[in-house]
């Protein structure tokens, strides 16, 4: 087996549960899993899997904190208008206009959730996951 690393963009600072932070702190570049598992006492498979897990959330965060693309924009303009109809291009422009062009996704869906109520927010954030955008 070849060893296992850390994924691009994790740092020691980036913030999980400590049951992931567990097997991150075993992955030296060195060990395969099998040494990983059993230095944390953990079966392989949980070794492997928990690994895979960090990768997905470090390229979620690393996707919501880059440049905000024209296709994204579209993505969410469209899971808002599922939400709340036609204004939804209205408050992403907005947006715009507060926050300057250059956001972040994150940007873009932190600004629109202070301006839908509670069950919206919800509404919206199921439909940001429905279409991969978060």
């Amino acid at each position: 087996m070849s060893p296992l690393t850390w994924p691009d963009g994790l740092t020691p600072q980036t913030p999980l549960p400590y049951s992931m932070w567990r097997v991150m702190d075993a992955i030296d570049g060195k060990r395969d899993a099998a040494a990983v598992a059993a230095q944390t006492g953990l079966p392989e498979a949980e070794v492997t899997s928990v690994q895979a897990q960090v990768t997905r959330l470090v390229q979620r965060v690393t996707a919501r904190t880059q440049p905000l693309t024209d296709e994204l924009e579209k993505r969410v303009t469209q899971c808002l208008v599922s939400v709340v109809g036609p204004m939804a291009s209205v408050m992403i422009d907005e947006v715009f206009e507060d926050l300057g062009d250059t956001l972040t996704l994150d940007d873009l869906l932190g600004h629109l959730r202070t301006q839908l109520s509670p069950a919206q927010t919800e509404q919206f954030t199921r439909q940001l996951q429905v279409q991969g955008v978060t």
